[in-house]
């Protein structure tokens, strides 16, 4: 399994919310995406999952065929809960 890439993009007016999407068939990492939402990314900036503050909800396909998304998922929140961090996995058979 490759490891996980991402870029942390963070509100204009700063805060404690973010965005954290994961492509599925295309692997690339969706900063512009994630922009559309928040507008101004921290350039640069890498939070390793084991030390996002808060909650953190993954959303997987089990029946994704592209690439392993439930895997990856279950990867990141048992890494999360080595930690001591709260993660949810959420999934659907048919997904």
């Amino acid at each position: 399994m490759r490891p996980c890439e991402g870029a942390m993009v963070t509100p204009r007016a700063g805060g404690e919310v973010g965005v954290l999407v994961l492509s599925g068939s295309s692997g690339r990492i969706e900063t512009e995406r994630s922009r559309a939402s928040f507008a101004e990314a921290a350039e640069g900036a890498a939070i390793p999952v084991e030390r996002m503050a808060g909650d953190l909800l993954l959303v997987a396909g089990a029946d994704d065929r592209m690439w392993p998304s439930l895997s990856y998922a279950e990867e990141l929140a048992a890494r999360r809960a080595a930690a001591g961090r709260p993660a949810r996995v959420v999934s659907h058979p048919d997904a």
